[in-house]
């Protein structure tokens, strides 16, 4: 048990919670049920865990530009992550499911029939 412990205090482990943080601001900005809410904070942590880095790398020009270095822009960067990877997601679910919905109706322009 020490260990997890340990591990949270970890850069990852803080990354990973800041991710979580980011699927918390959006259940408490869409004030869903708690099923959505429990899906979010745990894509938001698993958005941070894999795209956080990523995110860092894109946006250091400009947290540079503002001062913000280290763990502080490491841990920005997971939270964007964990907040804005859930609407990635969402969006490319969305446009999976609409394109199935025409290919299974035989190419229909209208994916609700």
């Amino acid at each position: 048990m020490q260990e997890f412990f340990d591990w949270l205090r970890s850069e990852e482990g803080r990354l990973v919670i800041a991710g979580a943080m980011g699927g918390v601001a959006r259940w408490l900005a869409l004030k869903q049920g708690w099923p959505d809410n429990v899906i979010s904070v745990i894509l938001g942590l698993l958005c941070a865990a894999n795209l956080g880095p990523v995110v860092l790398v894109w946006l250091s020009p400009v947290l540079g530009f503002a001062g913000v270095t280290g763990m502080t822009a490491a841990l920005l960067s997971g939270f964007l992550a964990g907040v804005g990877g859930i609407s990635i997601i969402a969006f490319i679910i969305e446009v999976w499911d609409i394109r199935r919905k025409l290919l299974h109706k035989g190419g229909s322009d209208d994916p609700q029939t």
